[in-house]
């Protein structure tokens, strides 16, 4: 997901980034008022533009998952795009130590059967590794 995200250019809504320089990684918030009261002209474009820029990631996002992890999710146009991340992050982003074991035994079971083989073994070793490479 964080993939299709970056690809998208919109990883910035999910992010918890805090360096303004960094662009991709830079969290992206609502804007808000400069002022209280009413909001300029450019401050109202701006919240709207961000406000539909959220609900399409979100809109992304939920698209891609299983109706029985959308039942995690509250059914209301208020939650955000990073709402529904963290959401997703506290059930789903665990480095559960049966689960590490799991993937070094796939990758101890790895078996490449002749040349034609290579560019699947390659493969599945390679996604082996970063999952687990992104639990430690």
């Amino acid at each position: 997901m964080e993939h299709l995200l970056l690809r998208k250019g919109v990883y910035n809504l999910v992010s918890k980034g805090t360096d303004p320089n960094n662009y991709v990684e830079y969290a992206s918030i609502m804007p808000m008022l400069l002022l209280g009261g009413s909001p300029t002209l450019s401050e109202h474009e701006a919240i709207l533009g961000w406000i539909k820029q959220d609900g399409l990631v979100k809109s992304i996002i939920l698209c891609k998952v299983s109706s029985t992890v959308l039942a995690l999710i509250p059914d209301s146009v208020s939650i955000t795009t990073h709402e529904v991340w963290e959401i997703l992050t506290s059930h789903f982003d665990c480095s559960d130590i049966s689960l590490q074991f799991s993937i070094k035994t796939q990758i101890l079971n790895l078996k490449m059967i002749g040349t034609a083989d290579a560019e699947k073994y390659v493969a599945a070793h390679m996604l082996a590794n970063e999952r687990l490479a992104c639990m430690e």
